[in-house]
């Protein structure tokens, strides 16, 4: 029993339409897929670039002037102990004062940058080693002063060497943890990417 041979092709093309038609939702599904995961990583690597871009990088200035004026305000007070006369001792304690702001101002603007409670408690711990840099700098200059030179000595060679290690190694912690955060978001981009 042969079949009615247009029946055979109405059917095949029924068929032959409905495989094309189905085909055509597989492929328009598959657009569909692709583009929704085309945009969340062409949002998700947006954010990703404005975070470096406004934020990390940012931050990392802001360390490296932080970094910079802790240095210049070590230096200046080292330079207080061979200060010759008063007018010498005034021009290194102003300068110093200048870096300790300037210590200040990089500080908050770093700190304004990594809002996080990692970071906050790096600062916090760079607050406290300057607090008693501080402290031992002015017991060194109180004692330069008095023209008390062995105290003075005792006190360069112990608090404020001291201090100044704790300083370096805040300093060190908080550079190590902008460095991991920046080089991760990197990463991240870069594999978005």
């Amino acid at each position: 029993m042969d079949s009615d041979p247009a029946l055979r092709s109405a059917l095949n093309l029924k068929r032959a339409f409905l495989g094309i038609t189905l085909g055509f939702a597989f492929l328009a599904a598959l657009i569909v897929v692709l583009g929704t995961a085309t945009f969340q990583l062409s949002r998700t690597g947006t954010a990703r670039s404005a975070e470096l871009s406004e934020r990390l990088l940012p931050a990392l200035e802001s360390l490296a002037r932080l970094q910079e004026a802790t240095l210049k305000y070590h230096l200046t007070n080292l330079e207080f102990v061979v200060a010759r006369d008063e007018e010498t001792m005034a021009r290194k304690t102003t300068a110093a004062a200048t870096y300790r702001k300037d210590i200040d101002h990089q500080a908050d603007e770093l700190g304004a940058r990594l809002d996080s409670a990692d970071g906050r408690a790096l600062e916090h711990r760079l607050a406290e080693a300057l607090q008693a840099y501080d402290a031992a700098a002015g017991r060194l200059q109180k004692a330069l002063k008095a023209s008390e030179f062995d105290e003075a000595m005792k006190i360069l060679d112990g608090d404020v060497a001291k201090n100044d290690a704790a300083v370096e190694a805040a300093l060190s912690d908080l550079n190590r943890f902008v460095f991991t955060l920046s080089t991760a978001n990197g990463t991240a981009t870069q594999g978005i990417l």
